[in-house]
């Protein structure tokens, strides 16, 4: 009686996943960009994880500061921004130059937001604002992840 109820249930959990659909294929590699040496990439996202953790810590106080105390917290935004834009890629890594822009957009187009917010402008303008940072966020992870494919 045990094993028909292990060979049942055996059934139904494959009968249940169907036939296997199409398998993924492992993508290639990136060709390297004359310039992208892995630990120079390596140093870099150092450089970049540390920014983003400050950024995240600080952009998640702006979520939590009221309108009227927010000054502070943009301040500080603007000199992680700063801190961002000011990381040496020398420009022979193209993966890595976009990846600082695509990192200063976001964090640019985030401020822009609060600043909207702080100033009391329209719910639909800031919304609008925060939705055009959503989404160079998600331009910025991509720039990241391309940058990332370089390092060992």
């Amino acid at each position: 009686m045990k094993y028909a109820s292990i060979t049942l249930a055996a059934i139904l959990f494959l009968s249940a996943c169907g036939t296997p659909g199409p398998t993924a294929t492992p993508k290639p590699s990136p060709t390297p960009t004359p310039g992208c040496d892995p630990k120079t990439v390596t140093a870099l996202l150092e450089e970049i994880d540390a920014i983003i953790e400050e950024w995240d810590d600080t952009n998640s106080l702006a979520n939590s500061t009221g309108r009227i105390a927010l000054s502070p917290v943009i301040q500080k935004m603007q000199d992680i921004k700063r801190k961002a834009s000011e990381l040496e890629t020398d420009g022979t890594c193209v993966e890595a130059v976009a990846c600082q822009e695509a990192i200063v957009d976001y964090m640019e187009l985030q401020i822009d937001g609060y600043l909207l917010f702080m100033a009391q402008k329209e719910d639909a303008e800031v919304t609008a604002k925060f939705n055009e940072a959503s989404g160079a966020m998600d331009e910025s992870i991509e720039a990241y992840r391309a940058l990332a494919a370089y390092a060992p």
